[in-house]
């Protein structure tokens, strides 16, 4: 059709065909997959005297053959290229796959039939016409066992071992996992399928009552396969064609050309036209022949192309894929944010978006129209990402407004968050290290890797306004209103520590609007103006230690309504004198004043005792709510050491 081959080299003359360059193999003692490239002496001989195939015959009166193959992995390869004594034999994907395998015996094991692993594992596709005979009850010989029956009992003979196992009711195991029409999904990875396989002596029966048989399959796995070309693809999809999910990876293609023949393509849409989600990943590909290859899949939604060690240019838009919903290029050595932004510009259904463990360094700012194509993108994955500075995440926001979820760790050497910027902590110790000297940018200074994941998590909720969930993590509106203000005051002590302009701090002029926060410059660094600020926003609590008590016993704690049960625990161990150690021991009770009792209906004088009673106790060890889950401003809490007897 319109493959072409990676340059195999000249190959011995032959009558009889045994090995063909371009083809799959498995190497008979390691079993590891390989591509033949090239068949001939070692050094070669001039081109016009080889063909492309090996000979079962011996090779009288020649050199000793070799056959030139490239590995799957190069860890398997001899740390060549295809070179011999510095002449070129043939060509490799990958540095370091290449080697030179001598044609003696049976060095290379050819690839197993689709068909034949069927049978194998779910019995006859063809039901024998003896309706008493099922499928699978007469000797099966497989790769580890042998079915025997007779009247009385039934049996497996564990592979060479001759050992007999009776196993009863075999039979109507087989029978009822045989039922082919029932099967959704089945997977053959790391089988090392070769073919469609069946038919090769019948008028193609075989193949039309599996087609018939099987057509509700909708998941096919044959990843690690000995597949050559698309055309074996496309005429194992055929015979499924309910197939909507098919996996591929770590599979070897040989490329796709750029020309292709006008009456082949419509045949390869017609076939692939069900598939709505595609495996690629770890199959050497590059961006253009992935540029070719999904032309061939009009209705993709979702394609994989993780760990494609040769994406590393993403040069060319991705064209066709109007239904593509979801892309994952994880683990390719992509680095440039605008190739992806160009490329991926035509895709207006993108929803979801993996990046991670990719090389990507910074994120510009664009005044590109193509970041108006994402207005769809709702999901980003950027595990172990190398971006550096806050500015990247500022220009991601920008540029993807409409992002509701992120997944993102940074490769840290963290900071404790205390030491950054809550109102808590002293002035003299907030931002401690965070100072970014003019030699450490140059060096490449990561700013991002001085937050610890709690800090990244509150500064990415505030940078990224529609955010609902960050690593998997639900984003409650009470969670956002504290990063965002979290955010302003860590900003102030970034920018007085490290100077730069505050308002040029993504969302910062934006959430001081919000919060009714002031713009200016503070010197102990805390958020306030007026009413706003973080402290305006934190519940009192009045502690009581005794259910009869005048208000001047009564002490009171500030806390944020997100804060922990065991802060509050915390600083009521502090008022009370406990060490921190006996704080897990204090136990919190809500109040209400006894009836009959008022307190703005009639004015108590100073020193007149109230009577409480306890309501509900809130420090159980199956609850982990927030302080605002359970209290409101000014509420009545009542707190008691409680010591465990031994």
């Amino acid at each position: 059709m319109f493959s072409t081959q990676i340059e195999a080299g000249p190959s011995t003359p032959t009558a009889r065909s045994r090995y063909t360059v371009g083809q799959r193999y498995l190497h008979c003692k390691t079993l590891h997959p390989l591509t033949l490239r090239y068949i001939g002496p070692l050094p070669p001989s001039p081109p016009s005297s080889f063909s492309s195939s090996a000979s079962f015959s011996d090779h009288a009166g020649n050199d000793t053959i070799w056959l030139g193959v490239e590995y799957d992995s190069p860890s398997h390869g001899k740390g060549h290229n295809g070179t011999y004594k510095d002449i070129k034999v043939f060509d490799t994907r990958e540095n370091g796959s290449g080697s030179f395998v001598k044609l003696v015996g049976e060095p290379l094991k050819e690839g197993r039939g689709l068909i034949e692993s069927i049978q194998e594992r779910y019995g006859r596709i063809i039901i024998p016409s003896n309706q008493n005979e099922t499928p699978n009850t007469q000797n099966q010989h497989t790769n580890s066992s042998v079915y025997v029956q007779n009247v009385e009992k039934e049996s497996i003979i564990l592979g060479s071992t001759k050992i007999i196992v009776e196993t009863p009711n075999l039979s109507n195991v087989q029978e009822r996992i045989g039922r082919l029409e029932k099967l959704r999904n089945i997977g053959f990875e790391e089988e090392f399928i070769g073919s469609l396989g069946g038919d090769d002596n019948d008028d193609g029966t075989l193949r039309k009552v599996l087609k018939e048989r099987m057509k509700g399959l909708k998941w096919l796995n044959i990843s690690r396969n000995l597949i050559s070309s698309w055309e074996e693809i496309r005429d194992i999809v055929y015979h499924f064609e309910g197939l909507e999910i098919l996996t591929l990876n770590h599979s070897r293609f040989e490329p796709l050309s750029s020309t292709h023949e006008p009456d082949q393509l419509p045949k390869f849409k017609s076939t692939f036209n069900n598939i709505q989600e595609l495996h690629l990943s770890d199959c050497c590909l590059s961006w253009d022949e992935i540029c070719f290859i999904t032309l061939l899949f009009p209705n993709i939604r979702i394609l994989h192309l993780e760990a494609n060690r040769l994406l590393t240019n993403l040069n060319r838009r991705l064209e066709g894929l109007r239904e593509l919903k979801e892309l994952r290029l994880g683990g390719c050595p992509i680095s440039n944010w605008n190739e992806i932004v160009s490329s991926l510009s035509d895709l207006p259904q993108l929803e979801n978006l993996d990046i991670s463990f990719t090389s990507i360094r910074s994120i510009n700012s664009s005044s590109s129209s193509d970041t108006k194509q994402f207005s769809n993108l709702k999901s980003i994955i950027m595990v172990e990402a190398q971006i550096r500075h806050w500015n990247d995440l500022d220009n991601l926001s920008d540029q993807l407004p409409n992002l509701t979820s992120i997944r993102i760790t940074i490769p840290t050497s963290p900071m404790p968050i205390e030491s950054l910027s809550f109102p808590s902590v002293k002035s003299d110790s907030v931002g401690k290290g965070l100072s970014i000297t003019k030699k450490e940018e140059e060096e490449g200074q990561n700013e991002i890797q001085l937050v610890d994941e709690k800090t990244l998590r509150l500064i990415c909720i505030s940078k990224f306004g529609r955010l609902t969930s960050f690593n998997s993590g639900t984003i409650s509106s009470t969670e956002r209103r504290d990063a965002e203000l979290f955010y302003i005051s860590f900003v102030r002590k970034w920018v007085k520590r490290n100077g730069g302009d505050k308002e040029e701090r993504g969302r910062y002029q934006e959430l001081c609007g919000i919060h009714g926060v002031g713009t200016e410059s503070i010197d102990d660094g805390s958020v306030r103006k007026g009413k706003g600020g973080l402290r305006s926003k934190m519940i009192n609590l009045k502690i009581h230690t005794s259910l009869m008590e005048s208000d001047d016993n009564i002490k009171e704690i500030s806390l944020l309504p997100s804060s922990p049960l065991s802060l509050l625990q915390r600083k009521a161990s502090r008022l009370l004198g406990l060490p921190q150690v006996q704080s897990s021991a204090l136990q919190v009770w809500s109040l209400n004043l006894v009836e009959g009792q008022e307190v703005d209906g009639i004015a108590i004088s100073a020193g007149e005792q109230k009577k409480w009673e306890k309501v509900i106790k809130v420090t159980n060890p199956w609850e982990d709510k927030q302080i605002g889950w359970w209290f409101e401003n000014d509420d009545d809490i009542y707190v008691e050491h409680v010591v465990e007897e031994d």
